[in-house]
């Protein structure tokens, strides 16, 4: 669809012949999508309209597990069928409705992680452009220098177009720090941005999670318990001094709150769940 909307709009711009541009947008078309960064010689004197649906088309066009960049074609799919099935679930509340690609049913973990990558590679994407914007480019300069970049796919329009070193020195650096989120896709830069952070602000956790292995407990989520916004290890094998069994057994109930309502809990293979609120 994207490369016949192309070959009409450089033939309708007198451009090409007919049989030209067909060749010349299935090329340039094909390229930008892909993410492979090869141009036909004036493709920066396309109409602007058409460079920048090209563009866009460089943020999906990709193929998961390909080595394109943008946001992949999987997920804009998978994201297309939630936005159909949303609409389907408002006009018929009770259906039980899933979501498929092929004969494989999407479950909600994926389709979480989908959304949420989409989320950051948005706002990521923005900030860029908005970025290059303040540097006094202009918005297209900036749209698609950002797209070259963070798509990995090379192609820039306006003051990028022939060169990129046309760009300031920090607007250089900035568009490295895209080329390796792009490259990365976002999360495994975040993660270890996020753990440097961690260790060198001396977070408490490492030290309970390590007080934890010291009294030979694994350092897991049921033994650490929340107080004053702070999270603090607790010895549940000295705290619900029960009686440790095999098979999960329940305890009696034991009254809680001013309401005396009734709360229970189990104990269970050497370590008990902290009383909970009914």
């Amino acid at each position: 669809v994207i490369i016949v909307i192309t070959a009409w709009q450089v033939w309708h711009a007198g451009m090409y012949n007919a049989t030209d541009s067909l060749v010349h947008a299935f090329f340039l078309a094909s390229s930008m999508m892909t993410d492979n960064g090869l141009s036909t010689a004036d493709y920066a004197q396309w109409p602007a309209h058409t460079i920048f649906l090209l563009l866009s088309a460089s943020f999906f066009g990709g193929c998961v597990g390909s080595t394109c960049g943008g946001i992949k074609a999987l997920r804009f799919l998978i994201m297309f069928k939630q936005s159909i099935q949303e609409m389907n679930q408002l006009a018929h509340p009770r259906a039980l409705l899933s979501i498929k690609v092929g004969k494989s049913v999407v479950n909600e973990r994926v389709l979480r992680s989908v959304w949420s990558f989409f989320f950051l590679y948005v706002m990521i994407t923005g900030f860029f452009v908005w970025s290059l914007n303040l540097m006094g480019y202009d918005l297209f300069t900036a749209f698609a220098t950002v797209a070259a970049c963070i798509n990995n796919m090379g192609l820039g329009f306006g003051e990028t177009a022939s060169t990129f070193g046309t760009l300031t020195e920090g607007a250089k650096l900035l568009m490295c720090a895209a080329m390796i989120l792009g490259r990365l896709e976002i999360y495994p830069v975040l993660i270890l941005f996020a753990t440097i952070g961690m260790m060198m602000m001396g977070d408490n956790r490492y030290n309970q999670h390590d007080h934890a292995d010291e009294k030979g407990e694994p350092a897991t989520a049921d033994n650490f318990e929340t107080s004053g916004g702070e999270e603090r290890y607790v010895d549940y094998k000295k705290k619900c001094s029960g009686t440790y069994c095999d098979e999960p057994r329940v305890a009696p109930s034991v009254s809680h709150d001013e309401e005396h309502q009734q709360c229970r809990h189990q104990h269970c293979r050497g370590r008990c769940d902290p009383v909970r609120r009914c």
